[in-house]
């Protein structure tokens, strides 16, 4: 068997593209349309997959330790800190949303100050201001949207039961569905 030149071969290809300019054409979309596809849907998968750095800045925000206890008279001792250790106490608590009659949707209630450098990440402050006062709350857009309310307006929390004015919204960048309230310091009392 003859082996043809490399030279041969490629005349014979163009002529054969010439002549059959559809069957070609065909043949090239079959092959690249799903490779193309393939592709998309790689490039999608990873920008929609949450990386572990996200989930460590939801959780921990610039902080290198985080201290969680479920009994409200537990507390840190700073002086068990190395030196030059900062502590940024807030409190977090599950709440009860009265969206309509018969209908309650659960959100998460924190006194998180937004902006403090230790808790940058966590949550982002979009628009209005962070609440400054216990009876003031940063709530996420979806609540807003529920509640058919605006910054300015009065919400009511079910449970614990909380009036609140809401000053701007917050948007919790892991989960930006999750229904979250962020009242000013003490806003959800000694129990939380």
């Amino acid at each position: 068997m003859s082996r043809l030149p490399p030279r041969a071969l490629w005349r014979m290809a163009r002529r054969d593209l010439r002549r059959n300019a559809r069957r070609s054409a065909l043949i090239i979309a079959l092959v690249a349309l799903p490779v193309a596809g393939l592709a998309a849907g790689i490039i999608l998968l990873q920008a929609a997959t949450v990386t572990d750095e996200q989930i460590a800045a939801e959780v921990m925000g610039a902080a290198t330790l985080r201290g969680d206890s479920r009994d409200p008279q537990v507390t840190l001792d700073p002086a068990s800190l190395p030196p030059g250790s900062r502590v940024l106490p807030f409190s977090a608590t599950g709440g009860v949303l009265q969206v309509g009659p018969g209908n309650v949707q659960a959100v998460s209630l924190t006194d998180l100050p937004l902006g403090h450098p230790l808790a940058a990440g966590m949550l982002d402050l979009r628009a209005g201001r962070a609440p400054r006062a216990p009876d003031e709350v940063a709530v996420s857009p979806i609540v807003l949207r529920e509640l058919h309310r605006q910054a300015g307006d009065t919400i009511q929390i079910a449970e614990p039961p909380l009036t609140l004015r809401v000053t701007g919204t917050v948007l919790n960048p892991a989960d930006i569905d999750a229904l979250v309230a962020v009242t000013g310091r003490g806003g959800l009392g000694p129990d939380a």
